[in-house]
């Protein structure tokens, strides 16, 4: 888990970057359904993290700093387009796309 979470929240990173300079494609809905769903399957994925993970001590810092990270993207979502539940057919968790 922690691999799916420590690579895609720099997907929602990215998504975030895009908003933020208003790339065109940010304002499709097919990437805005994208962005809210990374953001939910990250979210899983920290949970997951939260509750099963036995970090070293450098392994924390780690885990910390992705939620950091994913807490402070998720706040950026706008209000809108909050962490969404996943679309049909997608991948429980992170997943490639």
């Amino acid at each position: 888990m922690l691999l799916a979470v420590h690579a895609f929240v720099p997907v929602a990173a990215l998504h975030a970057g895009l908003v933020a300079v208003d790339h065109p494609l940010s304002r499709t809905a097919p990437f805005q359904r994208r962005r809210a769903e990374v953001l939910a399957s990250n979210q899983r994925g920290v949970d997951v993290l939260k509750r099963l993970a036995e970090p070293t001590a450098i392994g924390e810092r780690l885990i910390n700093e992705l939620f950091v990270l994913h807490f402070a993207l998720c706040d950026l979502s706008p209000a809108d387009h909050p962490p969404a539940e996943l679309s049909e057919g997608v991948l429980e968790g992170p997943s490639m796309g």
